[in-house]
This record gives structure tokens, sequence and C-alpha cells, in this order.
């Protein structure tokens, strides 16, 4: 089960994202469905992450590169 397996995703932007977790249950015989629910639960409350950022004190800059992040890992 952990063969040092990195997806290419991972391989690529050292950050894991939706598909890695799916990999992951995959390798722990995870049911998929169960567990794309509990990822779409975050995906979900994308709208509010982004309110927090509308209302965050961080420079126009800090505040693009916060949404940029959140738009690659979700």
């Amino acid at each position: 089960m952990f063969d040092d397996f990195i997806t290419p995703g991972f391989n690529a932007s050292a950050f894991a994202k939706r598909w890695d977790f799916m990999e992951l249950a995959n390798r722990f015989k995870l049911r998929q469905p169960r567990v794309a629910a509990i990822l779409d639960r975050f995906a979900i409350k994308r709208s509010t992450m982004k309110a927090l950022l509308d209302r965050s004190l961080h420079s126009p800059e800090g505040n693009a590169y916060y949404r940029a992040i959140l738009a690659d890992r979700l």
C-alpha cells in the first residue's frame, strides 16, 4: 500500500489536490462515492472562503495570491 507512489499532480506542484486524495482513498479501498462526497463539501464552501478573502486585510496582491491557491487546491 505504501509504495512511495506520487501522483503526477503532486509531483508537479508539491501540494495534494482532489485527485491525490481520490488515489489515496482508492489505495485504502474506501468507497469512491463516499470520498467524493466528503471532498465536495469543501468545494461547496468555496464561496464562503472567497467572501472571507473579500473582507480580509490583505493587499490586492496578497488577495490575488490566496485566491490562486484556493482555485488550485480545491
